[in-house]
C-alpha cells in the first residue's frame, strides 16, 4: 500500500472556517457496493508527559481508561454500519486497520517506546472484531490476517519528521522559543520558514502532501481491490497524530491558512465517502465537503 500516484485534493475556500474536529466528526458511514470508507483518525489521549518524571515507563503510554473508550468507540461506529445492512450486505464489507508506528519525542530531549499510533489501532481492531462477532461477520472480512493492525513504518502518517531528521533545526527553536508551548506555535505557523527551508527541515505543506500522498495511496489501492473483488464495500481504518492530521485538513480538505491552529481531538478524526464512481466527500463539524480526486 505504499505505490500509487496519490490524490490531489482541491480544498473550497469558500466555506465558513473549521474551528476543531472532534470525536463526533468519526460518523459511521456506510460504503456502496464498488465503493470505499476511508478513517483517519488521532490517536487516544496518552499520559501527560507535563505531569511524569523525565524517566517514567508511562511517557507516551496510553491513558487510563483510553484503550475501553477506544475499543467501544470502534465498536460503535461498526454496529451502526452492521445494523443497517441485511446479513447478506454484511457479507459485502471487508475490513483493513492500519496504524502509524510513530514514537513520542520531544523537544526536551525525552523519547517514549509507546506507539500512540499502532496501539490505538489495536484497540480499534478489538471494537471492530466485537462489532463482528456480535453481527456474525465472517472473520475472513477482516483483512488484518494476523489479527494485528498493519504497521506503517514508511514515515507518511509519522507526526513530525524534523525531530529525528533534522535536530538542528529543533535546537534552533528550543534555543529561540524554548522547550514548551511557544516551540510548537512558532512550528506550526512556520514563523521560522526561511531557516527552516535552509535547514531542510519538514513544514506544514510538507506534511500535509504526504499526508495527502497517503490517502491518495489508500485510495488508488482500494480502486486495485475493487477491480479484482466486484461487489464489495471497503472500509480502512487508519490512526495517525494531530501533527499531520491538522495540516492535511487545513492545505487539502476545508482551504483554511496552514498558519490558522486547527485542533483535532483525541480519538477524533474525518471520514471519507468515496463512491464506486470515484467521487469522494467529507464531513467535518456538519459542513460538507467534496474532495475532488484529480490525478
Amino acid at each position: 500500500m505504499e505505490s500509487g500516484e496519490g490524490l490531489k485534493f482541491e480544498a473550497q475556500k469558500s466555506q465558513p472556517k473549521v474551528e476543531r474536529v472532534t470525536i463526533t466528526d468519526l460518523r459511521p458511514v456506510t460504503p456502496e457496493r464498488g465503493g470505499s470508507v476511508l478513517v483517519l483518525q488521532r490517536n487516544a489521549k496518552d499520559k501527560d508527559n507535563r505531569k511524569l518524571p523525565k524517566d517514567s515507563p508511562d511517557f507516551g503510554k496510553l491513558d487510563a481508561g483510553e484503550p475501553e473508550a477506544t475499543q467501544a468507540q470502534s465498536k460503535e461506529f461498526f454496529d451502526q454500519i452492521f445494523a443497517e445492512l441485511t446479513p447478506e450486505e454484511r457479507s459485502t464489507v471487508d475490513i483493513l486497520i492500519v496504524g502509524a508506528d510513530t514514537t513520542l519525542n520531544m523537544p526536551d530531549g525525552r523519547t517514549s517506546p509507546h506507539k500512540r499510533g499502532f496501539d490505538t489501532a489495536e484497540h480499534v481492531l478489538t471494537g471492530v472484531q466485537d462489532a463482528m462477532k456480535e453481527f456474525s461477520v465472517a472473520q475472513a472480512q477482516l483483512l488484518n490476517k494476523l489479527g494485528k493492525p498493519i504497521e506503517l513504518t514508511s514515515g507518511r502518517l509519522k507526526d513530525l519528521k524534523m525531530m529525528e531528521d533534522s535536530p538542528e533545526f529543533v535546537q534552533f527553536l528550543v534555543n529561540k522559543y524554548g522547550s514548551g508551548q511557544e516551540f510548537w506555535n512558532a512550528y506550526e505557523s512556520d514563523v521560522e520558514k526561511e531557516t527552516r527551508t535552509r535547514m531542510k527541515a519538514e513544514g506544514p505543506v510538507e506534511i500535509a502532501d504526504r499526508v495527502g500522498q497517503y490517502m491518495g495511496t489508500l485510495d488508488n489501492a482500494m480502486k486495485l481491490y475493487h477491480q479484482s473483488h466486484p461487489g464489495r464495500r471497503a472500509i480502512v481504518w487508519a490512526v495517525s497524530h494531530y501533527d499531520s492530521i491538522s495540516p492535511f485538513l487545513k492545505q487539502k480538505v476545508t482551504g483554511q491558512p496552514l498558519e490558522d491552529y486547527l485542533p483535532v481531538d483525541n480519538r477524533g478524526g474525518v471520514v471519507f465517502n468515496i463512491k464506486p464512481s470515484g467521487e469522494s466527500s467529507t464531513q467535518v463539524q456538519g459542513q460538507s465537503y467534496q474532495v475532488n480526486l484529480a490525478k
